[in-house]
């Protein structure tokens, strides 16, 4: 059996939306914008905590003509395998990373995560104690793999985390750059079209262009001033910069 039909789904959750919102570093950071990608690896693991999480890795075209490779992790449900949060007024919402991989499931596969049945291969992962990528044997989604999709990318300027004597992280002043998936769209006929979409019968690349006009060629700014001992910190200015559905 899989660890994805151990879910526990939300009894009444909010549906998902199309919905334009205001993870991992990586070597190459890539501008904010939407990347035809292919699905090279798609592999389940818990975290320490118990979290389950669907780690992919994607090949990208970069805005170059090369093809780059690209990590990054959605996190299904929480430590107690739960796939939704539940907010202070009692309303149950799927949390982030599940509807992220659930629609594309839903999409590509016409089956949600629950029915995805995985295979035991042979992973190389990283292992942070050693530094280095080892083989692991882990469940793989191996119905994904060399699924065509089209990744809105956006670029974000946020702290560089240390360790601090405690053993804590903590942000430092150092700027860092990193990429995160703001959501995956289906690659269907050359169009860039959400789930949503695809289930009405919609091919007008409404939300594409929506999100192009938000994020293309633009910053999140998640960088927060750390003051020094003694000091205050001065207030944190945003990014701007301006945005043609532009795939890369």
């Amino acid at each position: 059996m899989s660890l994805l039909n151990n879910i526990k789904n939300a009894t009444n959750a909010e549906q998902d939306s199309d919905f334009i919102p205001g993870t991992g570093f990586e070597k190459e950071i890539f501008e904010s914008g939407l990347y035809k990608a292919k699905i090279l690896m798609a592999y389940v693991k818990p975290s320490s905590s118990g979290a389950i999480g669907v780690h992919f890795t994607f090949e990208i075209n970069s805005a170059s003509g090369e093809k780059k490779t690209f990590e990054n992790s959605f996190w299904i449900t929480n430590r107690n395998q739960e796939n939704f949060y539940t907010t202070k007024d009692g309303k149950q919402y799927f949390m982030r990373g599940y509807n992220q991989v659930n629609d594309l499931c839903k999409s590509v596969l016409k089956k949600s995560i629950s029915e995805i049945n995985t295979e035991d291969k042979t992973v190389q992962i990283y292992n942070f104690q050693a530094r280095k990528k080892e083989p692991e044997i882990v469940p793989v989604i191996t119905e994904l793999l060399e699924r065509d999709v089209i990744l809105c990318l956006i670029k974000i300027r946020t702290n560089k985390q240390v360790k601090a004597a405690d053993g804590s992280w903590q942000d430092s002043q150092e700027e860092v750059y990193k990429n995160e998936i703001d959501k995956i769209l289906i690659n269907h006929e050359s169009l860039a079209v959400t789930r949503i979409e695809l289930e009405n019968g919609d091919t007008s690349q409404k939300f594409a262009t929506g999100w192009v006009t938000r994020w293309k060629g633009k910053e999140r700014d998640q960088y927060a001033q750390v003051a020094a001992p003694g000091t205050t910190a001065p207030a944190s200015a945003g990014s701007t910069t301006t945005a043609t559905l532009d795939i890369s």
